[in-house]
């Protein structure tokens, strides 16, 4: 067991509920099971279908000295992720905030290992490793921290590290000022995690596998890329850039420059066998320099090459042939 220290900061874990039937009971049980006592969970029910609820409601009997520590929150109507988040957001009472998915689970002793270790390096945001849960296999992956700060703003900016929202713990005061855009519905957290970074006074490295992340399932938050995605995406790239151009444009403006470079690349791929997606992925940001681009890989640097000299034949077979040797390894 890990010491605590003298304190006991409470926790807040928002978990946005929404056609999980299938896979909450583990989270549930991760959640209630915690090592560390000082807890606030807050469920917000995005107008689930199926018994989601119900599992909830259920499993708070086997966990009685938890009871008292559960929130439930209905929407009226569905929202979506971002929303449900922001919902929950609002009702976090906590000095430390961590959004879990209700299709994934954390380690027992994790709440515990993250609040000593954001109070021992006196850190506002911590991350940590991750598994992967996959059909037949699991990927270990570390998310270890560069030297500093500025360095894993760049690297998420430019999405060269995980960005995801619930692979970082953090103090609640991070989240002053920063708005949820709930217009977002796809790579939401790519338009919120920067800016928590941003925000923090130091990011610390917990080298432990805290979060358990199921992969190759279907849920209701997981929907096809469509041109609604690609358009979130978009919208995620411009409000980082309206964000970090206010601080300081001279720094920032390379890193956003390059940044669109690679969402283009990644929209791209990501809706390559939606044909609408793919057309609206081809006239993102069309004035990208060419200097941009020398900085990213010889692979998306020829894609790159392939649109700008409108060989699009070329271009889809050469995205084919990439998604075709992916998906083999």
């Amino acid at each position: 067991m890990i010491m605590l220290r003298n304190r006991e900061p409470l926790v807040s874990i928002v978990v946005p509920v929404y056609n999980v039937e299938r896979y909450i009971d583990k989270c549930l049980d991760s959640l209630f099971s915690q090592s560390y006592e000082n807890m606030q969970y807050i469920f917000v029910n995005d107008c689930t279908i199926d018994n989601s609820m119900k599992h909830i409601q259920d499993k708070m009997t086997d966990y009685p000295h938890r009871r008292e520590q559960v929130i439930l929150i209905n929407h009226e109507v569905n929202k979506g992720l971002t929303a449900a988040r922001k919902t929950g957001l609002s009702h976090a009472q906590g000095e430390y905030i961590w959004h879990i998915d209700s299709d994934d689970y954390i380690s027992t002793d994790a709440v515990e290992c993250l609040v000593n270790k954001a109070l021992d390096e006196n850190a506002d945001m911590v991350v940590f490793d991750i598994d992967e849960l996959y059909d037949n296999f699991t990927k270990h992956i570390t998310l270890s921290m560069p030297e500093t700060k500025e360095q894993y703003l760049y690297q998420m900016i430019i999405r060269k590290t995980r960005f995801e929202l619930c692979f970082r713990f953090c103090n609640r005061k991070v989240y002053n000022g920063i708005e949820l855009d709930e217009s977002i519905c796809y790579s939401e957290d790519y338009a919120t995690s920067p800016r928590l970074v941003y925000n923090s006074n130091k990011v610390a490295y917990l080298k432990k596998t805290c979060y358990y992340y199921l992969k190759n399932i279907a849920t209701s938050y997981t929907a096809s890329v469509s041109v609604k995605s690609i358009k979130s995406l978009e919208r995620a790239a411009l409000l980082l850039e309206d964000f970090f151009l206010k601080i300081n444009p001279e720094y920032y403006e390379p890193v956003l420059s390059l940044a669109k470079v690679y969402v283009k690349v990644h929209s791209m791929k990501s809706s390559f066998y939606n044909e609408e997606a793919f057309r609206y992925s081809i006239s993102l940001f069309p004035n990208i320099s060419g200097g941009d681009k020398t900085k990213i890989g010889m692979k998306d640097r020829l894609l790159l090459f392939l649109l700008d000299t409108k060989m699009i034949a070329l271009l889809r077979l050469y995205i084919k042939v990439g998604l075709h040797v992916s998906s083999r390894w």
